[in-house]
């Protein structure tokens, strides 16, 4: 299950930093101890550790306008739409 925070658009995505600049970006913010202590604790105590996770956001490459990035198995991969591009919606169809 997810919720949307924002209306989905790759433009949101393509954003977001490089992984390897984003790993850079949380060592000194102190996330890393709060997730191994304070919210992992959380996780543990309400028994969902097993069932939720907390991932980096990060960009591995950009999308265009007409695509979206689709979860499959392990892996993240780009899905064609047929969403008009000067539109922003999270109704999409189209393939992978």
């Amino acid at each position: 299950m997810s919720i949307d925070l924002l209306e989905y658009n790759p433009k949101h995505y393509n954003t977001l930093p490089p992984v390897l600049q984003a790993g850079r970006n949380v060592e000194p913010s102190g996330a890393i101890e709060a997730l191994e202590s304070v919210i992992g604790n959380v996780f543990v105590k309400h028994g969902v550790d097993k069932e939720l996770g907390i991932i980096l956001l990060h960009n591995q490459f950009d999308l265009s306008s007409s695509e979206i990035l689709v979860q499959f198995g392990n892996s993240a991969v780009t899905w064609q739409t047929t969403r008009n591009p000067n539109l922003t919606t999270n109704n999409f169809s189209g393939r992978p």
